[in-house]
């Protein structure tokens, strides 16, 4: 539904910038506010842990920036079909970088049938743009990179749930402020947004919220592609909702392609992790531990406990991007 939100917001008041640092304030702010109150387990802002969480910040401004912008000109169905495909790049991903197994030949049949839903409906999609596939370009780059390196972030650095959530929204408020103040969309939002427009964003806000909780949630819990996978099965609520609401989506064509990715999808089975893989711990204690001679050296080596860094638990894949 959050898709949705944020199509209605960036309709009613079209500065993409400023929303989603609204969002970004005030999600970091209620989790804060919890902490405080001894509702909730938040860690504060820790410099080896911030540096862990840099390349997420700039995964999550990027996509969220370059999906709203999208919004601007493409309409709900048409993100959620090409998001449909981000799992065909990601098993592959998982497969080299994350310890996965290749998907099965099932599954494969499942990913195939959603990029043969993808291309239906680009070749149908009358709401076609160049500005708009654009910046649909430049989100799925970030997408696939960003739910790739988060699951790598989750299976090396233990935190709560509510942790990574305070971590991912505060640190994305600095430059997020500043796009929105270069951008000159701070005075566009002041000046010209309605009682509705403002509704909108704080409904979004909310959604934004309960989005980050529980996607970080999720992502430990499952793979990266399960992740994507299942995303897209919950979006067939979203397109029933947007087709309902008005007349921004696509036709009865647009949506049979849509509806065979998102069928197709459903089919995927999770691959298991290979033999000896540990997750979040890298190729040296991955091979360490499947000879079953990881000592306290090893795992020094691996990246599983770093010297100088308070015993703080990052996988060397990680700490080699920060």
């Amino acid at each position: 539904m959050l898709l949705i939100l944020n199509k209605v917001a960036v309709t009613a008041v079209p500065a993409p910038a400023f929303i989603l640092l609204c969002q970004l304030a005030s999600s970091a702010a209620f989790v804060k506010g919890l902490a405080a109150g001894g509702v909730v387990q938040c860690e504060p802002l820790e410099p080896a842990k911030a540096r862990a969480f840099a390349l997420i910040v700039f995964g999550f401004i990027g996509t969220l920036f370059s999906n709203v912008s999208a919004l601007k000109h493409v309409p709900v169905d048409t993100i959620i079909c090409f998001r449909a495909s981000t799992p065909l790049v990601i098993a592959v991903i998982e497969y080299l970088h994350l310890g996965r197994e290749l998907p099965s030949p099932r599954s494969w049949a499942a990913l195939g049938g959603v990029f043969a839903g993808v291309a239906a409906y680009a070749a149908m999609d009358v709401h076609f743009t160049p500005v708009g596939y654009f910046w649909l370009a430049v989100w799925y780059c970030f997408a696939v990179a960003e739910m790739v390196w988060v699951k790598q972030v989750v299976d090396g650095i233990a935190m709560s749930t509510w942790s990574r959530s305070f971590y991912q929204n505060a640190l994305a408020v600095v430059p997020m402020a500043g796009i929105t103040l270069v951008s000159g969309e701070l005075a566009t939002a002041l000046s010209g947004a309605s009682g509705a427009g403002w509704a909108a964003i704080g409904a979004s806000c909310v959604a934004g919220l309960g989005m980050s909780y529980f996607s970080f949630a999720l992502r430990a819990a499952i793979s990266a592609t399960s992740f994507s996978v299942i995303g897209n099965i919950c979006k067939v609520l979203t397109i029933l909702v947007n087709a309902a609401m008005w007349d921004q989506h696509a036709g009865a064509a647009g949506t049979a392609a849509l509806l065979v990715c998102l069928g197709a999808g459903a089919l995927y089975r999770q691959p298991p992790l290979r033999a000896g893989y540990v997750p979040g711990a890298g190729a040296a204690a991955t091979a360490a531990a499947a000879a079953g001679t990881l000592g306290a050296a090893a795992a020094r080596k691996a990246g599983m406990v770093l010297p100088g860094m308070g015993g703080l638990n990052v996988s060397p894949k990680i700490m080699a991007a920060v």
